[in-house]
């Protein structure tokens, strides 16, 4: 109470990286005049936290307990390409979260992209052993980034999402060993 009164308004990003006590915090919090200023930005879709106790469950609690509160549907992807759009459109018809009853494809106004191409290893050694070969290989080329400027790619220009920390740590390793 000592803190949500003196909020006006609450906003809270990634929502469906949230856990059910990240999401009491914010329903204590939001008393007197932030009650009806509470807005929660996310895609049920996109969650990507479960295996660290994000439920994007939290989204249908949420319209439960805000019922008035406006849903605003944003389908347009400023970041991906035609090919990655048409993949997610198809995946998420088979979602685990059938949130939308309708399902509104998201578009994009990119070009149609490269063939996405998919990998399955057998040993984790295997995994992190592809990306940091994939890597070291495409260090140095040259690529069009999005401001038109043609540059060589450098290990900024590359992210490694993982399952578990220890995969992201040893090709970290790896690419640190190789220079």
């Amino acid at each position: 109470k000592k803190y949500g009164s003196k909020l006006k308004h609450i906003i809270i990003d990634e929502f469906q990286d949230n856990n059910y006590l990240q999401f009491e915090l914010a329903k204590g919090l939001a008393i007197e005049e932030a009650k009806d200023h509470i807005t929660v930005v996310g895609d049920i879709n996109q969650s990507i936290y479960t295996f660290q106790g994000a439920n994007p469950e939290i989204f249908n609690e949420f319209k439960n307990k805000y019922a008035k509160a406006d849903e605003i549907t944003l389908k347009l992807n400023y970041r991906s390409t035609q090919k990655i759009v048409e993949l997610a459109n198809r995946l998420l018809k088979r979602g685990k979260y059938p949130y939308e009853p309708e399902l509104t494809e998201s578009k994009t106004e990119h070009e149609q992209g490269k063939k996405i191409q998919v990998y399955e290893f057998s040993k984790v050694e295997d995994d992190y052993n592809f990306f940091v070969e994939t890597i070291i290989d495409e260090i140095g080329k040259k690529f069009k980034r999005r401001n038109g400027k043609i540059e060589e790619k450098t290990f900024g220009d590359f992210i490694i999402l993982t399952r578990t920390n220890e995969i992201r740590k040893q090709i970290s390793r790896e690419l640190v060993r190789r220079g």
